[in-house]
């Protein structure tokens, strides 16, 4: 069972919670050596000193051992009294963030499924049935072993969207609600119900998935996340009797790491001061040091932040004027679309905009059946006062009633939106826009017609993810 520590946004705090939910979930053992610094880095997408403050916080919190020329040594004993209860007691102040990973998994999971069996292939469809047909008392001797191979088949179907950001936030989900393994004679009469019940459950969910009766296949995925809640919630309150939470934890994902570069957050910051019109077509942008104090960074990092927006074509800088906005100007997209930094951030763009598209309508429908009058008047106050005209305004309401994990799944998709600056003006379509959809979109909003909202709010994304998907080809 993985367990988060206190939300933090630098990067290696990201590394040491990944490292730490490895050593809880058995993959590092007592004296076991943790991967090279540069396997490290390859691992997490980061640099050497990230790695290296990861490791020096493990070893200062009681974890590894750091020695000069060597590789960090696992020193953390789950057999031990005192890191035994130093585990328990971690397990306990997570209680309630897995009860809100396990609710986030009851809202998304049924939908993005039924989503990825809908785009399978036949040949697809007839390789998910066989690792179905896999997962049986034969093939599976452990716990450890039936978490694995049912988190394989999840892992494939997900697969089918190509969404790397998808797979990176189940990959999450599933690493921390792991349970640890106890060898016990009665935890092997209840492994092999549990094999037989999820076997047969999976059949069943094909089977409707191949009537493509959907309302069933997301009633079964529902009830097993409700299932697994349940025996995971037991466990813990069995586990932990008697012990108070301490440090309660929360759920903290880091989508793309590259997002959290401090040069690509002033990059965000300075698109939106532009779609936002703070900063227009030919108004110089503060200084060098003006937006070193403003976004509280280096001379540095504005620099580099400065380059990036020269490179996309954004500003141009004339000597002893400063960086001047162009970017309603016309140019070649070929020349964007031919730099692999562009390429890449317009992925994490169309990722972050698809994953919204299938996560914003179902949470749209569980948070405004609930919302008051005045908070709807609210949110289409807000609209109009943006001359953008955009969803933002309901995205911002929708994240706000939402429990902590999927908030900060709504506020990791949120980074990349920046990057919408470029949708309209490179493929002629901005995603948000509403310009065409107002009338509609408020008078379902306030009417609180949720059903015919995320029919607007779908064709908005459908048409807004095609058309930047055909460009990027």
């Amino acid at each position: 069972m993985v367990i988060w520590l206190e939300k933090e946004h630098m990067l290696y705090m990201y590394v040491y919670r990944m490292v730490l939910s490895d050593i809880y979930n058995g993959k590092y053992q007592f004296q076991d050596k943790l991967p090279t610094l540069l396997e490290l880095c390859k691992i997490y997408s980061v640099g050497r000193n990230t790695v290296r403050s990861a490791l020096i916080q493990l070893q200062n919190d009681g974890y590894v051992i750091m020695q000069k020329g060597v590789q960090a040594t696992v020193c953390f004993q789950l057999d031990s009294f005192e890191n035994q209860r130093q585990y328990k007691q971690a397990i306990q102040d997570s209680r309630q963030m897995i009860i809100d990973i396990f609710e986030t998994m009851e809202y998304l999971l049924p939908n993005i499924s039924v989503v990825c069996l809908h785009r399978m292939t036949p040949e697809q469809f007839f390789e998910l049935e066989n690792k179905v047909n896999q997962f049986s008392i034969d093939c599976i001797k452990s716990e450890k072993e039936m978490i694995q191979e049912l988190y394989n088949i999840y892992l494939y179907a997900f697969s089918i969207l190509d969404n790397s950001l998808l797979n990176d936030l189940f990959i999450t989900f599933m690493s921390s609600i792991y349970q640890p393994l106890v060898d016990t004679e009665d935890a092997h009469s209840e492994l092999k119900r549990n094999i037989k019940l999820i076997q047969r459950t999976l059949k069943f969910l094909l089977k409707f998935a191949n009537r493509q009766n959907d309302f069933m296949v997301k009633h079964i995925i529902a009830i097993m996340c409700k299932s697994n809640a349940k025996i995971a919630l037991k466990y813990i309150d069995e586990l932990c009797e008697d012990m108070d939470v301490q440090n309660e934890k929360q759920f903290v994902w880091v989508g793309y790491r590259n997002q959290d570069y401090l040069y690509v957050q002033v990059v965000l910051k300075i698109l939106s001061a532009i779609q936002h019109q703070t900063y227009v077509k030919g108004i110089s942008l503060p200084s060098i040091a003006k937006l070193s104090k403003q976004y509280d960074v280096s001379e540095k990092t504005v620099r580099k932040a400065l380059d990036v927006l020269r490179e996309y074509c954004v500003i141009e800088t004339i000597n002893g004027v400063g960086s001047i906005v162009i970017v309603d100007n016309h140019y070649d997209k070929s020349v964007l679309f031919n730099s692999p930094s562009f390429q890449e951030n317009m992925k994490v763009f169309s990722e972050s905009l698809e994953l919204i598209s299938l996560i914003l309508p179902i949470m749209m429908m569980k948070v405004l059946e609930s919302a008051s009058y005045q908070d709807l008047v609210s949110i289409k106050d807000k609209t109009e006062a943006d001359s953008l005209l955009t969803l933002e305004p309901l995205y911002d309401y929708v994240a706000a009633h939402c429990n902590p994990c999927l908030k900060t799944i709504f506020e990791e998709l949120k980074k990349p939106m920046g990057w919408n600056i470029f949708v309209g003006r490179v493929v002629h379509y901005s995603a948000y826009d509403l310009k065409e959809h107002h009338n509609e979109y408020f008078n379902a909003i306030l009417s609180r017609d949720t059903y015919r909202l995320c029919q607007i709010v779908d064709s908005i994304f459908r048409s807004s993810l095609k058309t930047l998907q055909l460009h990027m080809k």
